[in-house]
């Protein structure tokens, strides 16, 4: 990141020197044009001068910007269509310099189509050779092509960053990608190697997971052995029946649930009965509420203090009331109105409260 700053640092400046050395030429040929009577009628040689010394400071810019015009032109074309001009991703990557974004969504792209395509052999040649020679990767891309779903490509999956490594030579990446396709919502992470010129062999996709809204909940909570710490998991789809877990999906987030006994209020009921209680046990004591339907445990075990209440669903999309309290059960702080999709921060179920209030 340190060199691409100063790589961009150093363009920048050029630029800066080009277009002052442009101007000036182009102000001196003004002048001389300006005053090119003078050199017939009182036999002046100064317009002449200045016209020839603007045409020597204006042309060097202009060509050199053309050059560059046309060599960030060839390096575009050739990043945007560089999986035409190699048979494999690694391939590509390893010719062609790109950067951690565009080759995550380049790996998105090609594994989703060859997974939709059946393509078996295409689909592993997505891979650094480093992680086909895994002595259970033939079994894992057999698990994966039978539990995929298929026709992910088609979906309409948005960028999530996780982070970059660079270090000297190597860089990798590790991306996620989340949204809707065929009905379902989906949790797509693609690890990979885009450029290592000791080690080519790294040069490729290593990791790749596909997950519903269920899977991504227990994965995160750690409820299985698909979880984040086990590194022998490179390749799977994980998509638990609500037998096994019971999930929600709360602002693109996703929650372990817990169906609870209790009215399941409307936003304006919920306004109305928490505005009544300092905290959410007291609200919980009294009984217009139950116990809430989740309570998110953050990496280490904490337990936070946020709770979620499913409410009345309005023209059919779930709604859901996010509760946040000083302490467990503790004084309610804040309360929102969320949808699947978001959170409406423009009507509060409980306004902020300051402490005492």
């Amino acid at each position: 990141m340190a060199f691409a700053s100063m790589f961009l640092l150093v363009l920048f400046a050029i630029a800066v020197g080009l277009f002052l050395v442009f101007t000036f030429g182009l102000i001196l040929f003004i002048v001389g044009l300006a005053n090119k009577k003078k050199i017939k009628r009182d036999n002046k040689k100064w317009p002449v001068v200045l016209i020839v010394i603007g045409l020597i400071n204006m042309i060097p810019p202009v060509i050199i910007t053309i050059i560059l015009v046309i060599a960030a032109s060839v390096y575009n074309y050739r990043i945007d269509h560089m999986l035409d001009l190699y048979d494999t991703i690694p391939e590509a990557w390893k010719n062609v310099e790109t950067n951690d974004r565009k080759a995550g969504t380049q790996a998105l792209d090609m594994l989703l189509e060859r997974a939709d395509a059946n393509d078996r052999e295409g689909f592993i040649e997505c891979f650094a050779e480093e992680v086909r020679r895994e002595p259970g990767f033939e079994d894992a891309v057999d698990a994966f092509f039978e539990a995929y779903p298929g026709n992910l490509s088609s979906g309409e999956f948005t960028y999530n960053a996780h982070g970059t490594s660079q270090t000297g030579e190597v860089k990798k990446a590790i991306h996620g990608y989340q949204g809707p396709a065929n009905g379902e919502y989906y949790f797509i992470t693609v690890g990979y190697c885009y450029w290592n010129n000791e080690h080519p062999e790294e040069v490729g996709v290593t990791y790749f997971a596909i997950m519903d809204v269920a899977g991504d909940a227990s994965y995160h909570a750690g409820l299985t052995e698909i979880n984040r710490d086990n590194d022998e998991l490179f390749l799977f789809c994980y998509f638990p029946s609500p037998d096994e877990v019971n999930a929600r999906l709360i602002d693109r987030y996703t929650y372990l649930w817990t169906d609870t006994e209790g009215p399941v209020l409307t936003s304006d009921e919920m306004r109305e009965y928490l505005a009544d209680f300092e905290t959410l046990q007291e609200a919980i004591d009294a009984g217009g509420i139950g116990q809430p339907n989740a309570n998110p445990v953050y990496n280490g075990g904490i337990v936070s203090c946020e709770y979620f209440y499913e409410l009345q669903p309005v023209n059919g999309e779930p709604r859901y009331a996010h509760i946040r309290t000083a302490g467990q059960y503790g004084r309610i702080i804040e309360a929102y109105l969320s949808t699947p999709d978001s959170t409406d921060y423009d009507h509060m179920i409980v306004e902020h409260r300051n402490k005492g209030t």
